[in-house]
C-alpha cells in the first residue's frame, strides 16, 4: 500500500491531479487559476490494521499530512466545513506541539480556537494530554445529541451544526452547503421551517430568514393560546417551506408555478 502512496504523491507534484467521480461517471482535473500555479495539500489516510505499536516510514514533505482512518473519521465529523479542516492541517504544521494521537491534537485545536500557544511566550515544546481527543469528542457529541430535534431531518444528523438561539428555537446549519433550518417544539408537535438559501442572494435570504424568525417568535408568544389544540397536543410534524416569488422565473422551480393564484386588480402582489 505504501509504495502506491509514494507514487501517487510523486504524480501530484508533477502533473495536474485528475479524479474520477463514480457517482457522476466523470473525470475532473485540477488546474491552477494563476500562472504561478498552486500548492497542493495532500491528506493521506491509513487504516490501522494492528493493535500494537508499529513504525511506518513517511516521506519528508511539508505538503503531505498523514493520519489513521479512525482519527480521520472523527476529525471529519467534528469539522464545521472544509475550511475548518484546512485550518486544522495548518495548525498541525505551525505549532511546536508534541502529541501521541492526531485526535488529541484536534481536541486541543477546537478547545483553543486554533491558538494553543498565544501571546509572547515561546515554549520549547507543548505536550498535548493523551486524553484530550476522546474527552473533547465525548463532550461535543453529548452537547449535540442533547440539542438534536426528536424528529427525522431527512439525512445524516451529523451533517448539521446546531445552535440554541432562544429558549424555544434551534438553528440547524448544513455543513456541506449554504443552508439552514429553524426548529421549535410546542406541545408534542415539531415545527420545522426551511428555505433553499443556496439559490438566494443576500437580500432575498435576509428577508426569508426574517420571516422564519418572525413566525417562530409569534408562535412562542401565543403558545398558551393553542397548546391544548388536538393538532398540537397529540403530536404532529409541521414543515413550512419558504419560496421567494423570484424562484418561479427559474426552470428548476417551474413545478411550483401552479401554486400561485392568478392576480386580479383587487389582489396584492405575492412576495412569498
Amino acid at each position: 500500500m505504501l509504495p502506491r502512496t509514494w507514487e501517487a504523491l510523486r504524480r501530484f507534484k508533477k502533473e495536474n491531479p485528475k479524479f474520477y467521480l463514480p457517482l457522476d461517471g466523470k473525470i475532473c482535473e485540477l488546474q491552477p487559476r494563476y500562472e504561478t500555479g498552486f500548492q497542493i495539500e495532500v491528506l493521506v489516510v491509513l487504516p490501522a490494521q494492528f493493535i500494537e505499536p508499529q513504525s511506518i516510514k513517511l516521506p519528508k514533505t511539508k505538503s503531505t499530512t498523514f493520519m489513521f482512518l479512525e482519527d480521520y473519521l472523527a476529525i471529519i465529523d467534528g469539522c464545521e466545513d472544509e475550511r475548518d479542516l484546512l485550518r486544522f492541517i495548518n495548525y498541525m504544521a505551525s505549532e511546536n506541539i508534541f502529541y501521541t494521537d492526531t485526535l488529541d491534537l484536534f481536541g486541543s485545536y477546537k478547545d483553543s480556537d486554533g491558538v494553543l500557544v498565544a501571546g509572547a511566550d515561546e515554549p520549547t515544546i507543548a505536550v498535548v494530554a493523551p486524553s484530550w481527543g476522546p474527552s473533547y469528542r465525548y463532550r461535543e457529541l453529548k452537547e449535540f445529541w442533547l440539542l438534536y430535534p426528536g424528529m427525522d431531518i431527512l439525512d445524516d444528523p451529523r451533517g448539521w451544526s446546531i445552535t440554541q438561539e432562544t429558549d424555544t428555537r434551534l438553528r440547524l446549519e448544513k455543513k456541506s452547503l449554504f443552508h439552514s433550518m429553524l426548529y421549535s417544539k410546542y406541545g408534542q408537535t415539531h415545527f420545522l421551517q426551511s428555505s433553499p438559501f443556496m439559490f438566494q442572494d443576500y437580500e432575498a435570504g435576509s428577508v426569508t430568514n426574517l420571516l422564519m424568525e418572525s413566525l417562530e417568535d409569534t408562535l412562542s408568544r401565543i403558545n398558551d393560546s393553542f397548546k391544548d389544540m388536538p393538532v398540537i397536543k397529540y403530536g404532529h410534524k409541521a414543515k413550512i417551506y419558504y419560496f421567494p416569488s423570484a424562484f418561479l422565473e427559474q426552470d428548476k422551480f417551474k413545478h411550483l408555478r401552479h401554486l400561485v393564484p392568478p392576480l386580479t386588480n383587487t389582489q396584492p402582489a405575492m412576495v412569498y
